[in-house]
Formats: structure tokens, C-alpha cells, sequence
């Protein structure tokens, strides 16, 4: 259990830095930086989601407005929560 766990995580890491490399070859500077953004918040999250305690955060209300990370390249997600947003 535990081979296989090192084992994936070290074939994901590799291919994760092919990709950097990739985009970093091809000049994509701004689409690899988004990227180890994302995976830096995205550990950060599953670092903290054994501790994490969703009865503390704050109860919004209807039209405020708030700051929400869904992640790199987002594209339609935007469009599908603003809608589900309108609809309620």
C-alpha cells in the first residue's frame, strides 16, 4: 500500500514537471505559473481538510459578494455558477 502510494505520487510529480517544462518551452510563462498556483492552493486545502470546521465560516446573504478560488482554467465553471447562482 504504502510502495504503491510512492510510487504514484512519484510518476504524478514527474509528469506534473513535464508539463511545467513543456509550457516553460513553449513560452507559456503565464499558464505555468497559474498552474503551480493552483497546486500550491490545492495542497494547502488537502493539507488542512482533516482540521478544517465548515461551522465556523460565515452565513452570507443573499447579494454579497465574496472571493472564490475554483481553480486553473475555470473557463465555463464561471458561466454555470453565476447561473445556478441567478436561478435560487
Amino acid at each position: 500500500m504504502k510502495e504503491n502510494a510512492i510510487k504514484h505520487k512519484n510518476l504524478s510529480l514527474n509528469r506534473l514537471n513535464q508539463s511545467f517544462e513543456s509550457h516553460i518551452n513553449l513560452g507559456e510563462y503565464k499558464k505555468s505559473d497559474l498552474l503551480a498556483y493552483w497546486i500550491n492552493d490545492f495542497a494547502n486545502y488537502h493539507d488542512n481538510e482533516k482540521t478544517f470546521d465548515s461551522t465556523k465560516l460565515k452565513r452570507y446573504k443573499r447579494g454579497d459578494i465574496i472571493k472564490v478560488n475554483l481553480g486553473f482554467n475555470v473557463g465555463r465553471r464561471i458561466r454555470r455558477i453565476t447561473l445556478l447562482y441567478c436561478i435560487k
